[in-house]
């Protein structure tokens, strides 16, 4: 049966592609670049197919650029699966790209990644586990460690060159370790209301959330520990980030979060530099409530007091204000 004919099916095996853990990295890079390049236009548009990885190795000697629509899934057992994608030094892992930055009729928006162990060999120059910079992707139940740059990497701006945008991205139950600068990294005009719950991002060189977009993301039940600059990094006059019940570890450093990016409850041992709102006590550094006329604290110790209560006219002769 011709490729081109089995890529019809609605779930791949990537045995069938050529795609196996005995292959060599070079062997494995061709057979995924034939295989994407054999599934034709659908209507002109570049629709993909659902791959399934089985257990094993995979060794890649290059980038996986995912220029279409893919489901990528791999092996579930152990932590976070049993499909593990083994990448040189200094190479990037997986990129999901845009149509601008693929070339035309080459969009990878809506993909998908689950349950991908995904490594590099080495560290040296700057490279990335997984780079998103395609539209609404959803990387789910994956582990991406030991790459010199970013475990999870996000950088998107249709002001680039190539154009890029990479809005309304997720982050699901995943784990970024041992990485040479940030677990989770977001930068950009076009990466913003992406949602990240429930990464784990440990041990990694630099934050092991840093957030630098434009509008903001929200941050639903992450937990960090043992970054070298501390759990979590937010500061941009218009990004309105949202951490919900984060944790991280007392061996961090305090985390850096300005106004207008909010704090919801969690736990921060090593406290909070920044001017954002924080609404909940136990931060270790004061509570904070912005109104109209600026920010208020909330008592006047370490993490405020919860029997404090404030009031404010959010509009002028209001009478019945809001109240903490």
């Amino acid at each position: 049966m011709p490729p081109s004919s089995r890529l019809v099916l609605p779930f791949v095996n990537a045995v069938d592609l050529g795609i196996r853990p005995e292959n060599t990295g070079k062997q494995n890079s061709d057979a995924i670049e034939a295989a994407l390049a054999d599934i034709p236009l659908t209507d002109g548009k570049p629709v993909g197919q659902r791959w399934m990885f089985g257990h094993g190795t995979f060794l890649f000697d290059r980038t996986i650029e995912i220029t279409r629509s893919m489901a990528l899934f791999g092996a579930v057992g152990g932590l976070y699966g049993s499909t593990l994608f083994m990448f040189p030094p200094g190479v990037n892992g997986i990129v999901l790209n845009s149509n601008t930055s693929a070339g035309e009729n080459k969009n990878s928006a809506w993909s998908a990644l689950s349950n991908l162990i995904i490594t590099a060999s080495g560290k040296t120059n700057e490279a990335h586990g997984v780079l998103l910079r395609g539209y609404g992707p959803v990387i789910e139940q994956c582990y991406v460690y030991n790459f010199s740059g970013d475990g999870f990497h996000v950088r998107a701006s249709t002001q680039d060159k190539p154009s890029t945008i990479a809005n309304h991205w997720t982050l699901r139950n995943c784990r970024a370790d041992y990485n040479g600068r940030h677990g989770l990294f977001v930068q950009g005009g076009d990466s913003n209301v992406g949602l990240c719950s429930m990464l784990d991002s440990f041990n990694n060189g630099g934050w092991g959330i840093r957030d630098e977009s434009f509008l903001g993301n929200t941050y639903l039940a992450c937990q960090t520990s043992t970054n070298a600059l501390g759990g979590y990094y937010a500061k941009g006059a218009n990004s309105n980030n949202v951490f919900i019940n984060c944790y991280s570890e007392s061996d961090e450093k305090a985390s850096q979060i300005d106004h207008p990016s909010m704090v919801i409850s969690g736990t921060f041992p090593g406290g909070i530099v920044g001017n954002c709102v924080r609404l909940g006590p136990g931060f270790g550094s004061p509570l904070l409530f912005k109104t109209p006329s600026g920010f208020m604290q909330a008592g006047g110790g370490s993490g405020g007091s919860a029997s404090t209560i404030y009031s404010e006219y959010w509009v002028p002769g209001d009478p019945d204000p809001i109240r903490f």
